[in-house]
């Protein structure tokens, strides 16, 4: 992506449309909606979860088996997915069909109708998928280390909520969240590829101008606490009948406009990333041979962002690998990374950042995220400059400052 190229428009009533144009046989189109299950409102954890489900159910001009027969027909796919701070509602298809991608995804967003006979349906989908997610001890993990991190503040509860959660969503509960929150003064619309942009934009006008019915009163706004550490460390063990122990290691980090994510990305990726050769993975796996899996991760989020490392091993080697683990973070928390040690760490995360603009679905996310909450879409040549910016002392105060023993919490399944 090169920025003097992208197209930018702003609808009568607020929306901001980003389009990239390029010769391109298939076309990529996409909403993102800056509402996830932060904003689920108390008594309905999982509801911006749900509603993306419901997306799919039809809309007041077209029933559910239009919606998919239009997609279907000429071999596009259609696809939705939720997190804890955005919905987005995407489409890759042949570029000849691309209005009318913008159109069914458009009419999608401001008309969905929520029958209640297929909530129904939908909630025991949801229902499964979180018995499925129970089941998977090596998923779950995650989503509670940042329940007992983020605890008491919207960022806390998992995506999917509970059952109990999901039994109380009704169809009207689902109307007044979309009236709530897929406002176009809220949302982004992103294309990669090749549409007839003005038509585009003279649709979107005309489908944006029609009168809609609202569903009643907004709910109460959840408000998002920033980062705090909790007063005591959490170190909490849980027994489960297993063969494995997985634990996760971890800790506050850069929210998604802090200046030191930059810095963070690179250490995550040099220290725990997917590379064979980042630290951890040398040390703890190949030299040691006590850990069958071990990566780190790192998640910005807006007023608030978690580091964390997940490592699944026998009961027997667990301590001796969460040692391990620590005295790595250790070494970095006081000693900078050596200059060859940064040079190619800056090198193996440009070449990823190459490699994932080259997917072009995952490009339209990067777009639609980038232009949602900063407004403008950086090129790839202007994040690959930032990250060759970083010095070594850089990495080394951001993990002072993030990543100290005494800041870092555990969270044990045995």
């Amino acid at each position: 992506m090169t920025s003097p190229q992208l197209q930018y428009y702003t609808t009568t009533q607020g929306l901001r449309i980003v389009y990239y144009p390029i010769p391109s046989q298939v076309t990529y189109i996409g909403y993102m909606v800056q509402t996830g299950s932060a904003q689920d409102p108390q008594p309905y954890h999982g509801l911006a979860h749900c509603t993306e489900h419901m997306l799919f159910k039809g809309t007041h001009r077209r029933h559910a088996l239009h919606l998919v027969n239009r997609v279907e027909a000429v071999g596009a796919d259609l696809n939705a997915f939720t997190t804890k701070e955005d919905t987005t509602l995407h489409i890759s298809i042949p570029s000849r069909y691309a209005l009318r991608a913008v159109h069914l995804l458009t009419d999608i967003v401001l008309n969905s109708y929520i029958p209640a006979e297929e909530l129904s349906k939908e909630q025991e989908v949801i229902i499964e998928e979180i018995a499925s997610y129970l089941d998977a001890p090596s998923e779950r993990i995650y989503d509670e280390f940042e329940e007992l991190l983020f605890g008491g503040t919207p960022l806390a509860h998992n995506i999917l909520g509970s059952e109990q959660s999901v039994r109380r969503i009704s169809s009207s509960v689902v109307r007044r969240f979309m009236d709530q929150y897929y406002r176009p003064d809220n949302m982004v619309l992103g294309i990669w590829g090749e549409v007839d942009f003005a038509k585009a934009v003279e649709m979107i006008e005309h489908l944006y101008s029609e009168p809609r019915v609202t569903a009643g009163d907004p709910f109460k706004v959840p408000k998002v606490k920033p980062a705090t550490t909790p007063e005591r460390l959490i170190a909490k063990t849980h027994h489960y009948r297993t063969n494995q122990c997985h634990c996760i290691i971890g800790t506050h980090a850069p929210s998604l406009h802090d200046r030191e994510r930059y810095a963070m990305t690179l250490f995550n990726n040099f220290v725990g990333g997917p590379a064979i050769s980042s630290q951890l993975n040398l040390h703890l796996r190949e030299e040691l041979g006590l850990v069958y899996s071990v990566e780190a991760s790192y998640t910005p989020y807006l007023s608030d962002g978690v580091w964390n490392v997940y490592l699944g091993t026998g009961s027997d080697t667990l301590q001796q690998a969460v040692e391990a683990v620590h005295s790595i973070l250790d070494r970095y928390v006081t000693s900078p990374m050596s200059a060859e040690q940064l040079a190619i760490s800056k090198q193996q995360i440009v070449g990823q950042l190459l490699l994932a603009n080259d997917q072009h679905d995952s490009e339209l996310i990067t777009m639609l995220k980038s232009y949602l909450y900063f407004g403008r879409v950086s090129s790839v040549a202007e994040v690959a400059e930032r990250i060759q910016s970083i010095t070594p002392e850089e990495v080394t105060e951001t993990v002072g400052r993030y990543l100290t023993r005494a800041q870092r919490h555990t969270l044990i399944y045995r």
